[in-house]
């Protein structure tokens, strides 16, 4: 089983679990660098986050009924 790194993947939940499957590359940090890191390499690699969602600084709020990239 391997894992591909996409920032449009839904995260995994494995709660007090470690990943059980073989990688070439862990990524720790989904924010910009991180994804780009595990792209870049193209191997077999999994991204771990500690937030809820991928991007690390960068997020969207909704202001007024409009996005604002912050």
């Amino acid at each position: 089983m391997s894992a591909n790194p996409s920032p449009l993947d839904p995260a995994r939940e494995t709660p007090g679990h470690p990943p059980t499957e073989d990688v070439d590359v862990l990524v720790l940090g989904a924010g910009l660098g991180g994804l780009a890191v595990a792209a870049e390499l193209g191997e077999q690699a999994v991204v771990l986050e500690r937030e809820e969602r991928p991007g690390g600084i960068v997020k969207t709020e909704s202001l007024g009924g409009f996005g604002s990239t912050m």
